[in-house]
C-alpha cells in the first residue's frame, strides 16, 4: 500500500510533492496515521502487537521519517505506547488503568467546569450548543469522539485557567483510545445528549455545584461504558 497525498501541484508518483519536504513529511505521517487508527480501532492490528518502523515505511511506500511521525502522533493519542524493551506497541485495555485516568481526569474537570459556569456570558453557548446538536445527529464513532473532545475543551478553555486546561488536554488524550473503545461499543445515545445539555445548563445558570455534579455524573457514566466494552 502506497500513502497518495492529494495536493494542488502536479503528482509526479505515489508520494506526490508538496511545497517544502517538513509540509509533505506531516502530511503524509498525518495519512498514516489515520490508517493506522483506523486498523487498530477495527481490530486489525491487535492490542500489543509491535508498530516496526521499517516495515510500515516499506508498506506505506514512505521513509521511516513520516512513519515515526505518525506513530508519535498515535502515543499522544494514547492508541500507541512505548518502552525501551519492546519499542512502540498497540495499547492494552486495562480497567484499573481506565480507572485511574477517570479519577485523574474527574477532579480536574468538574474543577474547571465549576470555573467555566462562574466565568459563562450568554455568548459562549451558542457554540456549546451546536456541537451537542450534532453530536446527537453523529453515527460515525471516530467522528463523535473527535465532538465530544471539542464540546469539553470548549468548555474548559472558559474556566480562563490555561495550565488547569493545558493538564486536562493531555490527560484526554491519553483516554482517547479508550473512548474509541467506548464510541464503537456502545452508540451515541439521547442519555450522552441529555448528560452533555446537563452540563451546559448548569455553567448558563452560573450554578457551579450543578456544573460539577452533571461533569462528575457524566464522566461515572462513561467511565463505567467503557469498562463494559473492554475485551
Amino acid at each position: 500500500m502506497h500513502i497518495v497525498i492529494k495536493s494542488d501541484t502536479c503528482d509526479t508518483g505515489p508520494m506526490s510533492a508538496t511545497p517544502t519536504g517538513s509540509l509533505r513529511a506531516t502530511t503524509i505521517a498525518g495519512a498514516i496515521a489515520a490508517e493506522l487508527r483506523a486498523e487498530i480501532a477495527a481490530g486489525r492490528i491487535l492490542p500489543g502487537e509491535k508498530l516496526r518502523q521499517n516495515e510500515l515505511a516499506n508498506r506505506f511506500g514512505t521513509s521511516t521519517t513520516p512513519v515515526r511521525e505518525a506513530i508519535a502522533i498515535l502515543r499522544h493519542e494514547g492508541l500507541v505506547r512505548h518502552t525501551p524493551q519492546r519499542g512502540a506497541t498497540v495499547f492494552s485495555p486495562s480497567a484499573e488503568e481506565l480507572r485511574e485516568q477517570y479519577a485523574i481526569r474527574t477532579a480536574l474537570e468538574a474543577l474547571a467546569a465549576r470555573h467555566a459556569a462562574a466565568n459563562f456570558q450568554a455568548e459562549d453557548a451558542a457554540p456549546l450548543q451546536a456541537l451537542i446538536d450534532e453530536m446527537s445527529r453523529c453515527v460515525d464513532p471516530d467522528r463523535y469522539v473527535e465532538l465530544n473532545h471539542q464540546f469539553h475543551m470548549g468548555l474548559y478553555r472558559l474556566s480562563k485557567m490555561d495550565q488547569l486546561v493545558e493538564l486536562i488536554d493531555n490527560l484526554r488524550g491519553s483516554s482517547n483510545a479508550y473512548l474509541l473503545i467506548s464510541a464503537k461499543a456502545t452508540a451515541p445515545s439521547p442519555q450522552l445528549d441529555k448528560e452533555h445539555s446537563e452540563i451546559l445548563e448548569a455553567c448558563k445558570a452560573g450554578d457551579l455545584q450543578k456544573a460539577d455534579s452533571a461533569i462528575r455524573r457524566h464522566l461515572g457514566a462513561s467511565a463505567r461504558n467503557i469498562i463494559e466494552a473492554i475485551p
